[in-house]
């Protein structure tokens, strides 16, 4: 994937007689890292929804790697994008190679099943996640950050080229968030995977993600670094906080090399 993964057009998602994104514009890059942040109700899940073909806009467009996302085949979509959604329920016992093993499903032959190619793709993500010392465990044994980073190596085997994910770091400790976005972070600049994550931590955002899109109310406030989007007086605009509550912005630290 070259140029532009993704790019929005005018997006407008209407439920009923609300309006949830009202001409949402985004063009992202490949290999960026990419913040959605807002306050609850500013639809930044509605726009990952809209990416992924969960909820088809109103009005307004959608591409991915240069094409129309109706017109991409589902299995192509598959191999080109992973998603990590916010909550994940694991209904019985699966060890943890056998949940990341679900995401060779778009390259999994229909007779043969798994082939050598994808138990190697499937060690490489659970490697690439560090997630090794947890092969063999019940996936529902494991803490909240634990699952989490197993739900991105399930998302790695995949082998796409953009990853989503709604609020990654939700319910997590500072350790497990903060471990979390470095892996995203360095998946982004080592790896060339374009990562686009809603968020809600500000000051994890400002430090890990170089570019934040600010949304309220279905509409793209601000698109920038941290430093630009993020400034005192917009976020007290937006999220209606006192500017002496709000963490100190600056422009995010590189976590290359």
């Amino acid at each position: 994937m070259s140029g532009v993964a993704v790019r929005t057009d005018g997006l407008v998602l209407e439920h009923g007689t609300r309006r949830v994104l009202d001409g949402v514009s985004i063009a992202i890059g490949a290999g960026e890292r990419v913040a959605l942040v807002g306050p609850n109700g500013a639809g930044k899940t509605s726009v990952l929804r809209c990416l992924t073909g969960l909820a088809t806009p109103t009005a307004g467009s959608v591409e991915v790697d240069g094409s129309p996302l109706p017109r991409i085949p589902r299995e192509r979509l598959a191999r080109l994008m992973a998603v990590v959604p916010a909550e994940v329920t694991i209904p019985f016992a699966m060890r943890v190679e056998e949940l990341v093993a679900i995401g060779r499903i778009p390259h999994e032959h229909r007779l043969s099943g798994l082939r050598p190619a994808d138990h190697a793709a499937i060690e490489r993500a659970i490697e690439r996640a560090g997630i090794g010392h947890l092969r063999g465990r019940d996936v529902r044994t494991l803490s909240l950050g634990e699952r989490q980073l197993v739900l991105i190596a399930t998302a790695l085997a995949q082998e796409g080229r953009l990853l989503l994910l709604d609020e990654p770091t939700v319910h997590l400790d500072l350790r497990h968030q903060v471990g979390v976005l470095r892996l995203l972070a360095d998946l982004s600049e080592q790896d060339g995977l374009t990562v686009i994550a809603v968020l809600h931590d500000l000051a994890l955002v400002a430090e890990l993600f170089p570019r934040v899109v600010l949304l309220d109310h279905g509409r793209v406030i601000a698109d920038g670094t941290p430093a630009d989007a993020l400034g005192a007086d917009r976020l007290h605009s937006v999220y209606g906080v006192d500017p002496r509550y709000l963490p100190r912005i600056a422009d995010p630290v590189s976590l290359a090399g």
